[in-house]
């Protein structure tokens, strides 16, 4: 590949990747901050003492910021543009099933 060519699929992987910023942020941010959902999930895992260097604790994580974003959708009353609420639905109870297995599995 030249450079070129590179140059080529960087440009339009920062479009993309703009693009999707864009469109997310529409979805789960605030105007004022756009790291809010970030500090509301550090908090929570904090307070519930979630521990992200173990396999549950990831899917901890997971589970919290699912809900964090679904909830954030359902109080702006907006019609999410990238990610349904049954798309977050199937994620959530996925997330939930698997950190089930994994403590079954223990």
């Amino acid at each position: 590949m030249n450079l070129n060519t590179l140059l080529t699929h960087s440009s339009t992987n920062n479009l993309h990747a703009r693009s999707l910023l864009d469109k997310k942020n529409q979805d789960y941010s605030e105007d004022t901050d756009v790291h809010a959902n970030f500090r509301r999930v550090a908090q929570l895992c904090n307070t519930l003492d979630v521990d992200v260097t173990k396999p549950a604790g990831v899917l901890q994580f997971m589970i919290l910021w699912k809900i964090q974003r679904w909830f954030r959708i359902i109080n702006s009353g907006k019609n999410p543009t990238n990610e349904g609420y049954s798309d977050t639905a199937v994620d959530l109870e996925n997330y939930i099933t698997l950190l089930y297995t994994l403590l079954i599995d223990k």
